[in-house]
């Protein structure tokens, strides 16, 4: 039976966003989220709000809960292709690349408080192909299709801390506007299927 979506991935964001904050938060004061534009996150007038703060810049895709009926006892998420290409640029600029999902099977259990499943990714060995991988509703991992080098999760909250302690480069602002720009648009090898694609990160931005 086919698995099918309930909701779409800017719906997932906002609670992804929560959950993702909430767990930060276990190690940093401030976590400023945001949806990237370059004509407002990318302003100078956003510039001067920064200071000359260094900051740590994690990204975030967005991915759909899919089930074969209402009240299945697991779902399905899938990590496509694309978002290894987004791994790659990530690491380059020295910003995590995660994906979540929120780990509810209907909407009636997707609140605020739904508890979401974390994966980080990574530039895979061999050609990047679409991954899915199968969840509990406790975010257990049931069955996988997924080469561990390329999906690492799902990750404990300690681990995602380790990640971001250790893998998000600190930067300055400016650096962070490219690396935001960069990650979306790969302007610089003239590859703009991210852009054609409509997948957008969100990013949490994390002042030193």
């Amino acid at each position: 039976m086919k698995h099918i979506s309930f909701l779409c991935e800017h719906s997932a964001e906002y609670v992804l966003v929560h959950n993702i904050v909430e767990i930060l938060s276990h190690e940093y004061d401030c976590i400023i989220p945001i949806f990237f534009w370059t004509t407002r996150e990318g302003t100078s007038i956003a510039s001067k709000g920064m200071g000359c703060n260094s900051v740590k810049l994690v990204t975030a895709y967005a991915r759909r809960p899919k089930v074969q009926y209402p009240f299945d006892t697991a779902i399905q998420m899938k990590v496509n292709a694309l978002l290894f290409h987004a791994a790659e640029s990530g690491l380059s600029v020295g910003s995590p690349v995660l994906a979540g999902v929120p780990l509810a099977n209907n909407l009636l259990q997707f609140t605020m408080s739904t508890q979401c499943s974390w994966f980080q990714l990574h530039k895979p060995a061999n050609d990047a192909r679409d991954v899915e991988i199968r969840l509990a509703l406790d975010g257990s991992c049931v069955d996988h299709d997924y080469d561990c080098s390329a999906v690492e999760g799902p990750l404990t909250i300690d681990e995602i801390l380790y990640t971001v302690r250790n893998n998000a480069r600190l930067m300055s602002w400016k650096e962070a506007v490219y690396g935001m720009r960069y990650i979306r648009t790969q302007e610089d090898n003239e590859q703009l299927w991210f852009l054609r694609s409509g997948y957008r990160p969100f990013y949490l931005v994390i002042p030193s």
